[in-house]
């Protein structure tokens, strides 16, 4: 389980693609997966990877056909030095000042317009009405792994507003229109969905 609230970024340096699946060698500038174990959780954009080799500075994973088709974690959006977001799982009694995050993703989203605010920055993103249906406005909702509030859902896209410290230390900065991110509905928005459709 994660919170949302990403620890730093990565680059990556190496990977190798198989008719199975997507091994991927990512390299920080500082010591972000010092707690990592081998068979340890990571949340990578927000997808959850569980680490096959591990140091300090280096983080290695597999990544399940499954996940590459349903998440910008494959071989089509992440090339070499593609900068990704990082979170680290939470351990019994680590504060969750996000929110909870199963590092599930749900799908994938396209960045349509960004819009420069006082102190923060708007994105609307284009996604799946599917998605959209599971999202409760002003709820909460996990883009590229980063615990934010929606706040606005419209026929075909929602918008999302970052502060420019959470852009400056994810790699929101690098983003421009076009761009494609994950999606992890919120769990309470997901349950709120199923139970309105079981009651038609």
């Amino acid at each position: 389980m994660f919170s949302g609230i990403v620890q730093g970024t990565a680059k990556l340096v190496d990977a190798q693609v198989t008719p199975h699946n997507f091994q991927i060698q990512l390299k920080a500038d500082n010591p972000l997966f010092r707690n990592v174990n081998i068979g340890q959780s990571v949340a990578v954009n927000g997808v959850c990877l569980t680490a096959i080799q591990v140091d300090d500075y280096t983080f290695s994973a597999q990544v399940m056909t499954t996940t590459m088709n349903i998440s910008n974690i494959n071989p089509k959006y992440l090339t070499k030095d593609t900068t990704v977001n990082i979170e680290t799982a939470l351990k019994l009694g680590d504060s969750l000042d996000g929110h909870i995050v199963q590092g599930h993703v749900n799908g994938m989203g396209q960045i349509v317009t960004i819009h420069d605010r006082i102190n923060s920055k708007l994105f609307e993103i284009k996604t799946d009405h599917q998605l959209l249906e599971e999202m409760i406005p002003k709820g909460s909702i996990t883009v590229n792994g980063v615990s934010l509030t929606i706040v606005d859902i419209f026929s075909d896209s929602l918008s999302v507003s970052l502060t420019n410290h959470s852009e400056q230390v994810t790699n929101f900065k690098d983003y421009q229109v076009g761009d494609i991110v994950n999606i992890e509905t919120d769990f309470i928005g997901r349950q709120v969905n199923a139970y309105l459709k079981n009651k038609e």
